[in-house]
């Protein structure tokens, strides 16, 4: 209802209730949280951080703290997340305890989710994560390191990675052995096989 299109779950959902939320960064402009609340809209995952692709520093989103506390104010479950360009596993822990300093008082009911993603696979600029060309074993290991730290601070863990990520750039099936996988499509139907949320 929120796009104006279809949606057909992988036949895994099938006996799994079906429960809509967004993400929102500082690209996004939410003016009326209640509104997103009565819409039907259950969750918000809020990008808190990210590191820069090109320096490798860590920063913070300049409206998380606006969107965390409209989405919780509207009574919506919220999670946070950080956009990665991690390329080591010390790199990553240090991420997880960036995104955790974001929790601070905040009731955060929904997962921390690392966003693992290229910054580019075109153009001049690539990003430090592309640039890396990590093995799939040393990525993995890089998303099993920030998961690790988040559960052992007492937060659910995550790992979003589009389908393409997941299938040539990660051993998912190591991943979501052990966390939750966020598995960006965009599409109407996924044709990715392997275990997501």
């Amino acid at each position: 209802p929120y796009t104006g299109s279809v949606y057909t779950h992988n036949s895994a959902f099938d006996n799994t209730p079906i429960v809509n939320g967004i993400d929102v960064s500082q690209f996004n402009t939410i003016t009326d949280w209640n509104a997103v609340k009565n819409a039907g809209i259950e969750f918000v995952i809020v990008r808190a951080a990210y590191r820069a692709a090109v320096s490798g520093n860590l920063l913070n989103d300049s409206n998380y703290q606006k969107n965390i506390e409209g989405a919780l104010a509207a009574g919506l479950k919220v999670g946070l997340y950080i956009y990665s360009q991690a390329i080591t596993e010390e790199e990553a822990r240090q991420e997880a305890d960036y995104l955790l300093q974001h929790v601070g008082s905040y009731t955060i009911s929904m997962p921390l989710v690392l966003d693992y993603e290229y910054y580019s696979e075109t153009g001049p600029t690539h990003g430090r994560l592309w640039d890396a060309n990590l093995s799939k074993a040393q990525a993995t290991a890089v998303c099993n390191a920030f998961c690790q730290r988040i559960l052992e601070n007492g937060y659910t863990p995550m790992v979003y990675a589009n389908a393409n990520m997941l299938t040539n750039h990660l051993n998912a099936e190591e991943i979501s052995a052990l966390y939750p996988v966020w598995m960006a499509a965009y599409t109407t139907k996924s044709t990715y096989s392997g275990t997501y949320e």
